[in-house]
């Protein structure tokens, strides 16, 4: 090796046309919160899962690019006794895919119930905590006896903080649950936080089971991690009124597979500092922190520090950096997200208004942050972010490398929406920096400012009304680097641009998003962005988990155009006044086909009335009242086919029914 080497990307493509087979699909070692989907191809293959609580899946595992014919993939981070839908997706070196049938598998359910109700009149930490009417009174003492596959349901009331030494074992968590899903009502999202005059948001022991956090880590001397432990359905809050010298909601050290969902976590006020939910040292393995709402946390949101963590589905708003009981400054920076280790999957998070005016002080706002000051092995590496949401924050992302070179390296972001960045929006240094299929629109000062950053991939992405425009901006970043496939809107002069650079890019057209002042950046058909991006392999969705390419290209941005039809049906006497939208210019050549059919009908009624490509209302009359209507109308000439059905009921005096079926 020498100075001049560098890593080459590419794809291998083979006149292979035939799909592989895939066959033998199961789902294997199910838990309560996980499950193990195994196949087999006959030939190497990637391995890809869709999967949700419906047929309609709404969740896609990244692409496991490892080329195999004994497939398997670990569902982590489910809930208990719910059935899940998936199917398999496998593709082969030459790109031929099949996807598997349709198959289900039913989560474990809970067992070992034990209980803890501070407010119940028998409530003892001499009880045995086996039934509601002899639960124990602190959930301390049930941390201290749990054992592996204990469920502790904690009931409403006020619980100090609780210290965890000791876990489950695999397919054995020990769950700390509280009875209720945590009402958020207390919370006024109307009124911002003024430092002049703190007030919180207090706890709601009424409803929730209310708790100062838990600190998460081995005993003194012990060198087995904490494992096999959730923590769910708790609201943490104020958690230094108790004492307590930490600055973390949730503290996690020497962790194995630690699973955070469901929680409420606000106005943590810590001494100084804070973390809503941190890592800590770099043994903290395969964590799950999915769908947390954390609000008015001060300091950081979530610290992701260890290795292979998922991060999923979080609400996160109003970082602080003020006390919100005694507007104490907690002098820290406020960010969202930060990220240390390597291996992380941060996805389909929702970051929004990190406010200045909310600010005692003047603190650094980002919504993803890292930096080289760890050891070697804390160094962010291996990360992919994706499908996240991010609006209104000081800046989107910041790498900060240390002086003696970089170290953050290979770090891919796709799919993302970052919104309303009051400074640069990407800033800093990163080798091996993948920016694939984003939207960056109104930030202030500009979309991307990474300098001295070698073997960058910036392609498909949109640059929509930012203070300034997105180029290399110096020599070092020139090297190894693909940037082409984007859309800047407007075009700009500063930083000049680089004419190897950007060849097939797009310079001030405008991409026609539906709603960009609302934040809508979803496509109209008549975009420029439509089918005009760079095919790319290592993945084969866009943020909404849609699948891409939907038409004869990929779509450039965090979105792909999808044709969609809503049908509107309203009933008066004897009639049904149908109007319908369509996302899609028609052909002139094309038809609209409506047909109807009641619970009596033995067949459907097709209407025969030309309805030409210009048509969005009609009126079908002569029906009977009293009766349901079911009602569908199809396009004729278009590929693919729009369709879209409504129920409606005929009624005299024109009561109008807002049931359909999608």
């Amino acid at each position: 090796a020498n100075g001049d080497d560098y890593e080459i990307s590419f794809y291998i493509f083979s006149s292979d046309t035939v799909p592989p087979v895939v066959s033998n699909v199961q789902a294997v070692d199910i838990t309560p919160y996980s499950a193990r989907i195994t196949w087999e191809t006959d030939e190497g293959c990637a391995s890809q899962i869709e999967y949700g609580t419906t047929d309609a899946y709404g969740t896609i595992s990244p692409i496991s690019s490892t080329l195999v014919t004994s497939h398997a993939l670990t569902l982590m981070g489910l809930d208990s006794s719910t059935t899940y839908h998936f199917r398999v997706r496998s593709q082969d070196v030459a790109y031929n895919e099949t996807m598997s049938a349709h198959y289900t598998f039913t989560t474990a359910a809970l067992s070992n119930f034990r209980y803890v109700n501070q407010n119940h009149p028998s409530a003892s930490d001499g009880n045995t905590g086996m039934t509601v009417d002899d639960p124990w009174l602190t959930i301390q003492h049930a941390a201290d006896v749990a054992q592996p596959g204990d469920t502790i349901i904690i009931y409403p009331g006020s619980y100090d903080r609780v210290t965890i030494n000791d876990g489950g074992s695999p397919g054995n968590y020990i769950t700390f649950k509280g009875l209720n899903v945590p009402d958020q009502g207390l919370v006024d999202p109307g009124v911002l936080f003024d430092p002049a005059n703190p007030m919180p948001v207090p706890g709601n022991p009424a409803v929730n089971a209310v708790m100062r956090g838990f600190t998460l880590q081995p005993a003194y001397m012990v060198t087995e991690p904490v494992s096999y432990v959730r923590i769910e359905h708790l609201e943490i809050t104020n958690i230094s009124s108790a004492g307590y010298s930490g600055a973390s909601a949730i503290f996690m050290r020497d962790t194995v597979r630690v699973e955070v969902v469901g929680n409420f976590i606000h106005d943590v006020n810590p001494l100084a500092h804070g973390v809503g939910i941190q890592g800590s040292g770099q043994d903290n393995v395969g964590n799950v922190i999915r769908g947390n709402t954390l609000y008015r946390v001060q300091g950081v949101g979530i610290s992701i520090v260890g290795r292979g963590w998922l991060v999923e589905g979080n609400d996160i708003s109003h970082g602080l950096d003020v006390n919100t009981y005694t507007g104490e400054y907690d002098g820290s920076d406020t960010d969202a997200v930060r990220f240390f280790g390597s291996g992380h999957v941060i996805r389909n998070n929702t970051m929004y208004d990190y406010l200045e005016e909310e600010q005692l002080g003047d603190p650094h706002i980002d919504c993803f942050q890292t930096f080289a000051v760890y050891p070697e092995s804390q160094f962010a590496h291996d990360i992919l972010v994706e499908g996240n949401t991010c609006d209104n924050f000081g800046q989107m992302l910041m790498i900060e490398e240390n002086a003696s070179g970089n170290y953050v390296h290979h770090i891919t972001f796709r799919n993302n929406t970052l919104r309303g960045a009051r400074a640069v929006a990407i800033n800093g240094t990163c080798d091996y920096f993948t920016f694939v299929n984003n939207v960056v629109a109104e930030s202030h000062y500009g979309a991307i400012g990474l300098g001295h950053s070698p073997y960058l991939t910036l392609v498909n992405n949109i640059f929509y009304n930012n203070g300034g425009g997105s180029q290399i901006i110096d020599e070092d970043s020139k090297v190894g680097t693909v940037w082409d496939y984007n859309i800047h809107y407007p075009d700009f002069e500063w930083p000049h641009k680089q004419p190897e650079f950007d060849q097939h890019s797009m310079f001030g057209v405008d991409p026609r998003f539906i709603d960009p002042a609302a934040g809508d950046y979803r496509l109209r058909f008549d975009s420029p962005a439509v089918d005009a991006g760079l095919m790319l392999y290592a993945f084969n969705y866009d943020i909404d988990t849609v699948g891409r390419p939907q038409g004869a290209g990929w779509d450039i941005g965090a979105r792909e155009f999808t044709p969609s039809l809503e049908l509107y049906g309203a009933a008066g006497d004897g009639f049904i006044y149908l109007h319908w939208t369509a996302n899609v210019s028609m052909p002139v050549t094309s038809t609209w086909q409506i047909s109807y059919y009641t619970t009596t009908a033995a067949s459907p009624v097709m209407v025969t009335d030309s309805l030409t490509h210009t048509a969005c209302a009609h009126t079908l009359s002569g029906l009977e009242n009293g009766q349901w209507y079911t009602v569908t109308l199809t396009t004729v000439g278009v590929t693919p086919p729009l369709s879209d059905t409504v129920t409606v009921q005929i009624m005299e005096n024109f009561l109008y029914l807002p049931l359909v079926l999608r």
